[in-house]
C-alpha cells in the first residue's frame, strides 16, 4: 500500500470516528433535551478531578452552594462559554447539578473532566403500604442484648415532601427549636426545593412516611418509634426531581455520623425501569 492509500485510508477513519463520535453527541443531546432549549442535568466529573470544595462546607446543614457559583467552577474546570446555573454541588460522588441550555450543550460536554451528562428527571410520590402488612408487631417483641428492637440509637434520613415536626406522634417540635437543633424526634434536615434549612412539610406525604417509621401515636405507632427521623425536603406536591434527590441522599451521607443515620427512606418512583441515571452517576 502507497503512502498516499495510507493517508487517504487514515483520513476515512478519522472522519468515520468523528461521525461516530457526533452522532453520539447528538444522540445524548436528543435525550436529554428533546425538543426543548434548556433542562435540568446531573454532570459526573472523573475521580482525578476534584471540586475545591472543602468536606466541612458538605456536611454542613446550610445550603450547599454557599460561597460556591459557576463563574467560580467554571474557572476551576477551564470552561469558557459554557452558560449553566449552577443548583447543586455533591460530596459523596464527583459531581455537579443545574440547568443548561441546549445551545452550551457541547462546550460542557466537551470538557475533559467531564464523564457524563444525565437529564434530571422528576418521580412520583407512593405510599400504599403500612406497618401492619410487615407484621411489625413481632419485630418489637424481638431484642438484642435486652434491648427491644425498636429503633433506639438510629436516625432515619426520610427524602420526601419534608415533615412536620410540629406534629405530636413526631417530637412536636417548635420551628424555632428545630432550627437551633433542639427538637428530639427529627433532629435535623434540609429543603432542597426552596433551598433552606427548614424542611417543614406542605403536602403531608413525607410526614405520613415520617408517621409509618416513627410515629409514637399510641394507636397509629410507627415501625421503629425510638427511631429519630431527618428530614429531607426533595419534593414538591407534584413531583420529586433527581437533583433534589442526589442532594438529599449526598447531605445524609455526608451528615451520617453527625446524626447518626443508618438508613435512607424515599418513597417515590416512577415508570418502566430501563436505566436510572443515577446508577451510572454513581457507578461510572
Amino acid at each position: 500500500m502507497n503512502k498516499i492509500s495510507v493517508i487517504a485510508l487514515s483520513t476515512v477513519l478519522l472522519l468515520l470516528i468523528s461521525y461516530s463520535a457526533n452522532a453520539s453527541l447528538n444522540s445524548e443531546m436528543n435525550e436529554i433535551f428533546g425538543d426543548s432549549d434548556e433542562a435540568e442535568v446531573i454532570v459526573l466529573l472523573k475521580d482525578s478531578y476534584r471540586i475545591n470544595t472543602p468536606n466541612s462546607l458538605m456536611a454542613s446543614r446550610d445550603k450547599v452552594l454557599i460561597g460556591y457559583n459557576w463563574e467560580r467552577l467554571s474557572r476551576e474546570m477551564e470552561i469558557e462559554n459554557a452558560d449553566f446555573e449552577l443548583t447543586n454541588v455533591y460530596s459523596s460522588f464527583n459531581g455537579f447539578a443545574g440547568k443548561i441550555k441546549k445551545s452550551q450543550y457541547n462546550e460542557l460536554a466537551g470538557n475533559l473532566n467531564v464523564v457524563k451528562i444525565v437529564r434530571s428527571g422528576t418521580k412520583e410520590l407512593f405510599l400504599k403500604e403500612s406497618v401492619a402488612q410487615i407484621n411489625t408487631t413481632q419485630v418489637w417483641n424481638t431484642a438484642v442484648n435486652n434491648i427491644p428492637v425498636k429503633g433506639r440509637g438510629e436516625t432515619i434520613c426520610v427524602l420526601d415532601t419534608g415533615v412536620d415536626y410540629t406534629h405530636p406522634a413526631l417530637g412536636g417540635c417548635t420551628t424555632e427549636s428545630f432550627l437551633n437543633g433542639r427538637c428530639g424526634k427529627v433532629v435535623a434536615g434540609y429543603d432542597f426545593i426552596n433551598n433552606d434549612p427548614d424542611p417543614m412539610d406542605d403536602v403531608g406525604h413525607g410526614t405520613h412516611v415520617a408517621g409509618i417509621i416513627a410515629s409514637t401515636d399510641s394507636t397509629y405507632t410507627g415501625v421503629a418509634p425510638e427511631a429519630s427521623i431527618a428530614a429531607v425536603k426533595v419534593c414538591r406536591a407534584t413531583a420529586c426531581f433527581d437533583y433534589a434527590i442526589a442532594a438529599g441522599i449526598d447531605w445524609c451521607i455526608s451528615n451520617s455520623e453527625r446524626y447518626g443515620i443508618s438508613v435512607i427512606s424515599m418513597s417515590f418512583g416512577g415508570g418502566f425501569y430501563k436505566a436510572y441515571p443515577l446508577r451510572e452517576l454513581y457507578s461510572g
